[in-house]
């Protein structure tokens, strides 16, 4: 099917560019192969010329790369997240400020907030009392348009009741509506990593069943080190780099 452009003001190849990108780089994996130079003739109704010219610009910005004989694939470099080993540098920092930081588009898709009784886990890491339940804030991070990871986060109930009166879409920051209500996270008191496959989990971040994730959790403390904030993030193993600092 021959793809229309009605926009007269952007440059052909511009339109181009982007429609590649949108519907190949962005929905596929890195190493992927995206359809030959005279398929993406026959595709666009254009000249070769044109073609080539929207396929440079995104081999100059190092999102796709020519194979002699073999075609056109994408590239997409592991993205890198520092973990900080020194409890003095040790800050907490919400995932939007570190990768808005690096230059990536960040958004959240919010999937749920409830109040469960809290595992074993839980319990222990967040010091609850035996009575106490845990707030329960799910959602999936976005960079640059793609899901990257699930992230369940976990709160004590009796001290966050205030979170229940927020409404979903207004859960983009946790630390920000904790700091209004004067709770203030300030240290990362142990984090961990754990393997795992992809399940569930799988289907909310469009991977494959048994692609690897790993699971990153992090106990997050107030200045006084009494724990206020236990999460575990749910990466797409392909996609990241962890480097220790």
């Amino acid at each position: 099917m021959k793809k229309e452009f009605d926009d007269k003001m952007t440059p052909l190849y511009i339109q181009i560019k982007h429609f590649i990108q949108e519907q190949y780089i962005n929905n596929l994996e890195h190493g992927d192969k995206i359809p030959t130079e005279l398929e993406l003739i026959e595709q666009f109704n254009v000249s070769r010329i044109t073609i080539r010219k929207a396929v440079n610009e995104l081999i100059q910005e190092k999102l796709l790369i020519k194979k002699q004989g073999k075609g056109t694939f994408i590239i997409r470099p592991k993205i890198e997240k520092k973990i900080v080993f020194n409890n003095q540098k040790n800050n907490p920092i919400s995932f939007t400020e570190l990768f808005t930081s690096k230059g990536y588009t960040v958004s959240s898709k919010n999937l749920s907030l409830k109040v469960e009784i809290p595992n074993e886990e839980i319990s222990s890491n967040l010091s609850l009392s035996d009575k106490d339940k845990v707030i329960v804030i799910e959602r999936i991070r976005y960079i640059d348009g793609i899901p990257m990871l699930f992230e369940r986060n976990n709160l004590s109930y009796e001290k966050n009741r205030f979170i229940m009166n927020c409404k979903l879409d207004e859960l983009d920051s946790i630390y920000k509506i904790l700091r209004q209500n004067n709770v203030e996270p300030s240290c990362i008191l142990r984090w961990s990593f754990e393997a795992d496959i992809a399940k569930d989990i799988g289907n909310l971040l469009s991977i494959r069943y048994g692609e690897p994730l790993l699971i990153y959790k992090t106990l997050i403390s107030d200045k006084n080190l009494i724990p206020i904030h236990f999460s575990e993030e749910y990466f797409i193993a392909s996609k990241f780099k962890f480097v220790l600092e």
